[in-house]
């Protein structure tokens, strides 16, 4: 069973508490097609293909454009590094390969569009500032 947290109007799910995408994929169609509250989906998406997944979820489910919006968190990849390798009993990442995988990511990640299908863009800065880019 994923990990959930509800925090007043809002419901987040966390892929890596799930047993594999897949599933966490069926939960977050669920929750989409069951409540009227923003739904939080915690993963790396670094890519196009990654994040498309969920932008056409979110369009199935009939969520308008405007209330689809990527949340990019900037923290800088030596942070990120020493995080993911201090972490125990992390559900799919052991503190010998955490380094590795997120230098990948970090190599792989494609800055998201708005012509990916998202409403807005907001990207929290190293310094803690907000980046807002909006499609309406």
């Amino acid at each position: 069973m994923g990990m959930q947290i509800k925090l007043a109007n809002l419901q987040a799910e966390f892929e890596d508490a799930l047993q594999d995408e897949k599933e966490a994929k069926a939960k977050a169609t669920v929750t989409a097609h069951t409540i009227v509250n923003p739904v939080i989906i915690d993963r790396c998406n670094f890519d196009v293909s990654q994040r498309k997944t969920w932008v056409e979820l979110a369009k199935a489910a009939k969520i308008p454009v405007e209330r689809r919006v990527c949340v990019v968190i900037g923290t800088p990849l030596a942070t990120c590094s020493e995080r993911a390798t201090m972490r125990i009993s992390h559900p799919t990442l052991g503190s010998d390969v955490a380094a590795s995988v997120v230098h990948r990511v970090a190599r792989d990640f494609v800055f998201p569009t708005l012509d990916e299908g998202f409403g807005r863009i907001s990207v929290l800065n190293p310094a803690g500032t907000w980046t807002y880019y909006h499609q309406y």
